[in-house]
């Protein structure tokens, strides 16, 4: 194995895509990049391909006619008034539901994927292309968050994470904006507090549109279902992605 090679791990992307270009970067490249988007070791984030080029000209590399976007951990907006911030809003994959909230940050993507940053500054793939609208694997990401963090999954074993509408009224959750409006899937955790002594009810989530994941107690904000993942049916009347999914096999489709 090259130890200069970034991607670590069993995983990959199709050799046809983009996203195996920089799953080809070594560390060395990696490295100040990492620095730049202030991901820490141990985070999940996202890597894609932009559909959109007039946003492709922010891009952060570029392979031919093909500009690849790597998320960044900075805030939204500017703290104190000063400060480098992220530059985007949401995050769509393949395509953007025409009912949804329109933001002139948000960004459209036409192949994403979920790595891992490692301590040794290697990283690993999480979600592949596409993994983000399949349920069981969103609920492998999720047990392999869980493990890592200590916390502890209130559902059944079988369980498969559901379909939630969430609106952030309280305050912004990292990628998820205060005062936005996002489905999620999630699942029910408990999220120890070692200063009290106790377990904490909380949800673990993702975007439904990009598989970007969030950790948050379940008082901060109210998490109403859309869809049960064992449905198979289209998503409820007057949700903002009405008419655009349904359930086959457990996967949005």
């Amino acid at each position: 194995m090259d130890k200069n090679k970034l991607l670590t791990g069993s995983r990959s992307s199709a050799s046809a895509s983009t996203l195996s270009c920089f799953e080809q970067f070594n560390v060395q490249k990696w490295a100040p990049l990492c620095l730049e988007k202030c991901i820490p070791d141990g985070f999940m984030f996202l890597v894609g391909v932009y559909s959109d080029s007039k946003k492709g000209a922010f891009a952060d590399f570029r392979f031919g006619k093909e500009r690849l976007f790597v998320q960044s951990m900075r805030p939204h907006t500017q703290s104190y008034g000063v400060g480098k911030t992220r530059g985007f809003g949401a995050i769509y994959a393949l395509h953007k539901p025409q009912k949804s909230e329109d933001y002139d940050d948000d960004l459209l993507l036409k192949e994403t994927a979920i790595y891992q940053a490692l301590p040794d500054k290697h990283i690993k793939l999480v979600l592949a292309d596409g993994e983000h609208r399949n349920a069981l694997c969103v609920k492998k990401m999720f047990e392999q968050i869980c493990h890592e963090r200590g916390l502890q999954i209130f559902s059944l074993p079988d369980d498969l994470p559901k379909l939630y509408s969430v609106r952030f009224l309280k305050k912004s959750c990292g990628y998820f904006l205060h005062g936005r409006t996002y489905i999620v899937w999630a699942l029910p955790i408990g999220i120890p507090d070692f200063m009290q002594a106790k377990i904490n009810k909380g949800w673990i989530f993702c975007d439904m549109h990009c598989g970007i994941p969030a950790i948050i107690r379940a008082d901060r904000e109210s998490f109403n279902l859309c869809l049960d993942a064992n449905d198979g049916q289209p998503l409820h009347e007057g949700s903002i992605v009405e008419g655009i999914y349904k359930l086959e096999n457990n996967t949005l489709v």
